[in-house]
């Protein structure tokens, strides 16, 4: 009759959580759906012939997101893929190249997301929920000392990442009208941030040239 009675019943805790078309239903009863597997993206090195190697052959990176190598090339700041229930992204991890350990990196929150390194190495700026919203942290990359809010914007960001000098943050918020994006501010200076990239589009996945001008 198309009404609910009764409470809820547990199916399944190993359905995919990615898409809702992942579950379907036959008029007999049987019900089909994709089980949640491990992710199979793997960390590569790519040459300019496109020959590809992975970053550790003795301990290959699997279900890597958003890796960004460090200034000084010794280390790779890393989503991790391991998600928990209902979470987004899981934590970020630091692994020390090129056969070093890989060490969780954020512990708090149900999405730790972007990292992004300050342009001297020494602490990883990433996105976190941990204070109730989408917003700016920073902390020591030798994780000696708890994550610090840098930035907390009026809308949710979903990525920030300092311009070489130092002194500017670019990141990407929401919108009032939905669309996303990219502005820049200086932290401890600035109270509103300067509209860098704001369309009637999407702007997604800032880069920044190594000069700062670009």
């Amino acid at each position: 009759r198309l009404e609910l009675a009764g409470p809820g019943v547990l199916l399944s805790e190993r359905a995919s959580e990615d898409r809702g078309q992942d579950v379907a239903l036959s008029r007999t009863g049987r019900l089909v759906y994709a089980r949640q597997t491990p992710f199979t993206r793997e960390a590569v090195w790519v040459d300019r012939e496109g020959k590809w190697t992975p970053v550790d052959s003795e301990n290959r990176i699997l279900g890597m997101r958003y890796g960004v190598i460090s200034p000084d090339g010794t280390r790779l700041a890393l989503n991790s893929l391991l998600r928990p229930p209902g979470g987004d992204d899981g934590h970020i991890w630091i692994k020390h190249l090129p056969h070093g350990a890989l060490t969780q990196f954020t512990f708090v929150g149900t999405i730790n997301m972007r990292p992004s390194w300050t342009p001297d190495g020494a602490s990883v700026v990433f996105i976190s929920d941990r204070g109730g919203r989408r917003d700016v942290w920073i902390r020591r990359a030798d994780g000696t000392e708890p994550p610090e809010l840098l930035l907390h914007d009026r809308f949710p960001v979903d990525e920030a990442l300092f311009t070489p000098d130092g002194t500017q943050l670019v990141y990407r918020r929401g919108s009032e009208d939905g669309r996303r994006d990219l502005v820049t501010l200086r932290p401890g200076h600035d109270t509103t941030a300067t509209p860098l990239a704001t369309s009637t589009f999407d702007e997604v996945a800032p880069a920044i040239s190594p000069d700062g001008r670009w």
